[in-house]
């Protein structure tokens, strides 16, 4: 069986110092609030600031009522759920997995987004869960896979990564029950004007909130039904699946650039981007006649991600 060679505890950490521990980001700007938005069974908060590249960073917090963090985990990394209410998400397939308590996968994405100067994105993704402290991390991060040369035609989002940490806290309309709050740090590079791209997911967040909110619900009431909501679920989406390991194990590279050497902490590698491993190890290689099947997957990112670990201070921009 595979291990969960792709995402390392050094991903983890590059999350937990940015978002946790709010390291400060040498030439980075502040946190600019974007969004509050309150649904029936969800409460959503955004930020974003701009990177010492020009490029921007988001984060965002949600609340999800009647929730545990279990239940949004499982939601979150479910593609084939994923697939029926993110209608960005046009096609998902599995490339590679390893062990299953971790949830470690390499999977292929296409998405097709509703703005005209936007033409459809493709995603290699490794992602993998990890359990500390009560709360359950979930990172997902671009790589390259021999089992995905790029397609021809279709942009490869090969800068990209989406980090959450998921918790249960007392539902606030009602403590006696559950909730779920989900702190995300999301950043990919479209490969067009920044400015397009800040419109693109301002635009694009609520309506992807309001397609999340009921899928939440409906996700949660189907998985009580099988197990108690605390507990893991057997069937869960990357769980029960058979690994699909290669023949031979080639490394797999990021090809994310470093947003965060010059970090004032100067703490190695914790501060590198977590998609910046390596180096690009190929060109763009037509795909063999491959058919790509479909596909999904959370959090902020309009495909991705969400955050807040207490409410974050920040400037309406």
């Amino acid at each position: 069986m595979l291990s969960c060679r792709h995402v390392t505890e050094a991903d983890l950490h590059f999350f937990q110092q940015r978002i946790e521990q709010e390291a400060v980001i040498s030439g980075a700007g502040k946190w600019e609030h974007m969004t509050d938005i309150s649904l029936d069974s969800l409460k959503y908060t955004a930020w974003r600031r701009r990177l010492p590249s020009g490029k921007t960073e988001y984060k965002s917090v949600t609340v999800a009522e009647n929730a545990t963090a279990e239940e949004f985990m499982d939601f979150y990394l479910d593609d084939p759920s994923r697939h029926t209410w993110d209608t960005m998400i046009t096609d998902h397939s599995i490339v590679e997995s390893g062990p299953g308590q971790e949830r470690c996968q390499v999977v292929h994405w296409l998405r097709t987004f509703p703005f005209s100067f936007i033409s459809q994105r493709e995603y290699v993704i490794a992602r993998r869960v990890w359990r500390q402290d009560g709360a359950l991390y979930g990172i997902m991060k671009s790589v390259t896979h021999p089992r995905a040369p790029a397609v021809s035609g279709i942009v490869r989002m090969d800068v990209f990564y989406s980090m959450w940490r998921s918790r249960t806290i007392p539902d606030p309309t009602d403590p006696s029950r559950p909730a779920c709050e989900t702190v995300l740090l999301h950043h990919e590079q479209f490969k067009i004007p920044e400015n397009l791209a800040r419109f693109a997911v301002r635009h694009g967040m609520a309506g992807f909130v309001k397609k999340m909110a009921p899928a939440v619900k409906a996700f949660v009431i189907a998985r009580r039904e099988r197990v108690d909501a605390f507990a893991a679920d057997p069937e869960a989406y990357g769980v029960s699946s058979q690994p699909v390991p290669l023949s031979r194990t080639p490394s797999l590279v990021s090809t994310t650039e470093s947003e965060t050497s010059d970090s004032s902490s100067g703490s190695g590698d914790i501060f590198k981007d977590p998609c910046q491993h390596g180096q690009q190890t190929s060109s763009e290689v037509k795909r063999r006649g491959r058919r790509v099947l479909p596909i999904v997957i959370p959090i902020l990112a309009a495909g991705a991600a969400m955050l807040l670990t207490g409410r974050q201070p920040g400037t309406r921009g």
